[in-house]
């Protein structure tokens, strides 16, 4: 379904679009990859994400006024240490929009579910944006559910 490149050196590859991960620090310091879709393109070091999160500094800190429910805004600089990943997609979206338009079309709209980690997290919305399926390999869930709901904000704006 997918596969992983990196790690990435610079961001020279990347494009509007992209999912990329990196590691976090999750509940008792347990190490995962949090997934995001590419929004702009700042450098060759830096790009600005857009990403489903359930924490609540990412909320605050988000770089519009409004994070829609789980929904923020990272710059991710590749200068500060993480490891990050790009993932390639063998499948895509059957509508052919960009993941970035689709991510941006749900952060204008809201999200039509809240964020769980078990059957909507990062990596879901991530590959959702991406192929247009709520789908996540590390809790190995598919929410079609969610994926209704997030079909009926994109019919919206495309």
């Amino acid at each position: 379904m997918r596969q992983r490149d990196g790690p990435l050196k610079n961001f020279n590859s990347v494009t509007k679009g992209d999912n990329i991960s990196f590691e976090r620090n999750g509940i008792c310091r347990i190490r995962y990859k949090h997934h995001g879709i590419v929004y702009e393109k700042i450098s060759s070091k830096k790009v600005d994400i857009v990403h489903l999160t359930g924490d609540s500094v990412d909320l605050m800190c988000s770089s519009f006024s409004s994070s829609n429910a789980g929904l923020a805004m990272k710059v991710v600089d590749i200068d500060k240490g993480e490891t990050i990943y790009k993932y390639t997609y063998i499948d895509k979206r059957e509508d052919k929009l960009n993941p970035g338009d689709v991510a941006h079309a749900i952060r204008m709209e809201g999200l039509p579910s809240s964020y769980n980690l078990v059957n909507f997290n990062c990596e879901s919305f991530a590959a959702y944006c991406a192929i247009g399926k709520v789908v996540s390999k590390q809790t190995g869930r598919f929410n079609k559910e969610a994926e209704d709901k997030l079909n009926e904000i994109v019919k919206k704006y495309y």
